[in-house]
């Protein structure tokens, strides 16, 4: 046998039974295959040595997937610039058979990241339809940013790269990189609605400032608290009703008169009593008589709403008999129904 032939194919036999013998093989034993390889070429050697070679390659072939789970070969082909015919600088993972539903999985994934940019549309909009403060600030630049990463590093060649790297360095294995991905864009997505489906949480809270400070009589403040609450939960009934006493206070009377009606109708009984109060201390009586029967005809007999009932009452026999004392509204609770004669 030829010696000159003879020793590449020793190399190679002998680098390829250090891989195959390795668990965790180093880099520096893959990369002794790959140039034990590069020194042999077909045309150079016997039909025995042919056939030898042709074995040595069908082992490494064996090895694609430790080969490829321990070193980045891609960039290594990148550095050395080698030949594309040199196919074992070009091996690729052998398809797994969970890979035969990536296709579903990638499907997955965009549907979950195109669900997550519409809920960051819906949620930004409702933190910028007013001035949103620092909590909005941080509610829209944090859900965006997030939302652009995962997009990022699923979409984009330089994002998959990203992604793909991390995973293997967490020794996730490449079959289940795509549904790691769908997993990443799932838990986006569930984040993004259990901030969505908090919104009225959040809209309480500052709902609670608001009438804090209404309270304290920083009347612009207050307004700006509970416009913001209203941005994130129209059907913040406490909130409409505060910020109805914050224009009743600056005389903006049309607009308190709104903000009251919408509070009554969602089931806020004093605000009937308040809206009552604006209309005759502006001399609208005709709109204050029909206003007194429509609440009195909606709120319901119980001892809860006794007090507020007695006071409408009291406006109406007033009303009806021409004595319209000035009436002292009763102070309310802070940021809460109680007190109120919510339904």
């Amino acid at each position: 046998m030829d010696a000159s032939s003879q020793t590449p194919l020793v190399h190679y036999s002998a680098a390829l039974g250090t891989l195959e013998n390795a668990a965790n093989p180093s880099q520096t034993t893959v990369l002794a295959v790959l140039l034990a390889r590069d020194q042999l070429r077909a045309d150079q050697l016997s039909t025995e040595q042919t056939l030898q070679l042709l074995q040595l390659d069908q082992r490494l072939r064996h090895c694609t997937a430790k080969l490829l789970a321990h070193i980045p070969l891609e960039q290594w082909r990148q550095s050395l610039s080698v030949d594309d015919a040199a196919w074992w600088w070009n091996l690729e993972a052998p398809v797994h058979r969970l890979d035969r539903f990536d296709w579903l999985w990638n499907a997955g994934t965009v549907s979950a990241l195109a669900a997550s940019a519409s809920l960051v549309i819906d949620i930004s909009s409702k933190f910028l339809a007013v001035t949103p403060g620092l909590l909005g600030s941080f509610a829209v630049v944090g859900q965006g940013v997030l939302t652009l990463v995962t997009a990022g590093g699923v979409l984009t060649d330089a994002g998959r790269q990203g992604v793909e790297q991390a995973l293997a360095s967490l020794g996730i294995r490449r079959y289940l990189w795509q549904e790691t991905k769908l997993g990443l864009s799932i838990l986006l997505l569930l984040g993004l609605v259990g901030f969505r489906t908090s919104l009225p949480r959040i809209s309480q809270a500052l709902t609670v400032i608001g009438s804090e400070r209404l309270e304290a009589g920083e009347l612009t403040g207050a307004e700006d608290q509970l416009k913001r609450a209203l941005s994130l939960d129209g059907d913040n009934a406490t909130a409409h009703f505060h910020l109805a006493e914050v224009y009743d206070t600056l005389g903006r009377v049309d607009v308190a008169a709104e903000q009251y009606q919408i509070a009554a109708q969602a089931g806020l009984w004093r605000s009937y009593v308040n809206l009552a109060d604006l209309y005759l201390e502006e001399g609208l009586s005709e709109d204050a008589d029909p206003l007194i029967d429509e609440a009195l005809s909606r709120i319901p007999a119980t001892a809860d709403t006794e007090a507020v009932r007695t006071e409408l009452s009291q406006r109406q026999t007033d009303l009806r008999s021409g004595q319209l004392p000035a009436y002292d509204i009763p102070p309310e609770t802070t940021g809460e129904t109680e007190g109120l004669g919510r339904e």
